[in-house]
């Protein structure tokens, strides 16, 4: 009653119905800004463009509206990160991990610095989950570079004093770790094994025949390295 909440894209455009956006809410209940805090204020409080004469609270919240009219919540604009030239919501990708069965709690971080930075895979769930089936699960629902190539299992998230999880006392990650490592079955799986060592900067003993290239830290340059490798190694031009 006399509230009004709108999904918004950072063009300030309405989205349509399942778009993610920003939640923004008018009416009655919105108060002049924050006290004492100019600067937020300009930047949260904002002319309603749908209200002549309003103003308009940018909530920081990711949002959207599923069929039946119901507002989901999605997770934090803080939460946005871009990856590999994506922008990827952190939170859509945990809500998908916990539609998994066996699984009661998820987060999703980014790890790394830049063109080595990877996404990891935090769960609480049954002690019998199998994390490269839960990859492939992760694989028809959302795009390859959304999914993580880092899966930790927890019995339970460290908390801090006010509920949330401590996000630093979280154990670290390597490529790779929680999915099942297959050896070369042969002489031309080891020699590409030493050539994707040399390029990753990684232990032969790291890098599975089923790792993606790219969850193991590759990039556009780095499989240009490794095709010229290929290509001197076996005369062979991909």
């Amino acid at each position: 009653s006399n509230t009004f909440a709108y999904i918004l894209d950072t063009y300030g455009q309405l989205v349509p119905r399942g778009v993610i956006g920003e939640l923004c809410l008018g009416g009655s209940g919105v108060s002049p800004g924050y006290l004492n805090r100019d600067e937020l204020t300009k930047e949260k409080f904002v002319a309603n463009p749908f209200r002549a004469g309003e103003l308009m609270y940018k909530t920081g919240d990711l949002c959207r509206y599923l069929e039946d009219g119901v507002l989901e919540f999605i997770g934090r604009i803080d939460d946005q990160v871009k990856l590999r030239g994506y922008r990827i919501e952190l939170g859509e990708i945990a809500y998908q991990i916990e539609c998994y069965d066996g699984i009661s709690q998820a987060l999703v971080l980014v790890q790394g610095m830049g063109s080595d930075s990877y996404l990891v895979c935090y769960y609480v769930g049954e002690k019998d989950i199998d994390s490269e089936e839960l990859r492939t699960y992760l694989m028809g629902q959302l795009p390859d570079y959304m999914v993580p190539g880092v899966y930790v299992a927890m019995e339970s998230f460290p908390l801090t004093s006010n509920g949330k999880i401590d996000r630093r006392s979280l154990p670290a990650a390597k490529r790779g770790e929680g999915l099942t490592y297959v050896k070369p079955s042969n002489d031309l799986e080891v020699q590409m094994v030493s050539l994707w060592s040399e390029v990753l900067q990684l232990e032969a003993s790291e890098i599975s025949v089923t790792s993606s290239f790219f969850d193991l830290g590759g990039h556009s340059l780095s499989a240009i390295s490794l095709m010229n490798r290929i290509d001197h190694s076996f005369s062979v031009s991909i």
